[in-house]
């Protein structure tokens, strides 16, 4: 249930940029929406903890997700980049997810939080 990751680019140990795309055979799409297949938010989080996890050594067991806005539908076959950044103690991780634009315009912030995680 993994989207496909075209690019990946650790800035630090404490930052990662994925650029991924998000199939529409995957099954997060399955009854959610008939008219519109949209991208829960839950998968979104998954995959937020699966890249922390892997990429920034980061616990995948969190306390609290906190001012998590999910902005703009995130549908099949969308390109999008994923914007991690934690802090120095691993304890607080912040996500981004960008529609993948042109270089010549800005990119759209599809949603974004921050997620406690546990020691």
């Amino acid at each position: 249930m993994l989207p496909i990751e075209k690019s990946s680019e650790l800035v630090s140990p404490y930052e990662l940029i994925v650029t991924l795309n998000i199939p529409a055979s995957l099954s997060w799409f399955e009854g959610h929406f008939e008219s519109q297949p949209v991208l829960p938010g839950v998968a979104q989080i998954s995959y937020v903890m699966h890249y922390a996890a892997q990429r920034l050594n980061v616990s995948t067991a969190f306390l609290s997700l906190e001012q998590v806005k999910f902005l703009v539908p995130i549908l099949p076959s969308d390109d999008i980049v994923l914007h991690l950044t934690t802090d120095e103690t691993h304890l607080k991780l912040q996500f981004r997810y960008l529609a993948d634009s042109s270089p010549d315009s800005d990119p759209i912030l599809m949603s974004s939080g921050k997620i406690r995680l546990c020691p």
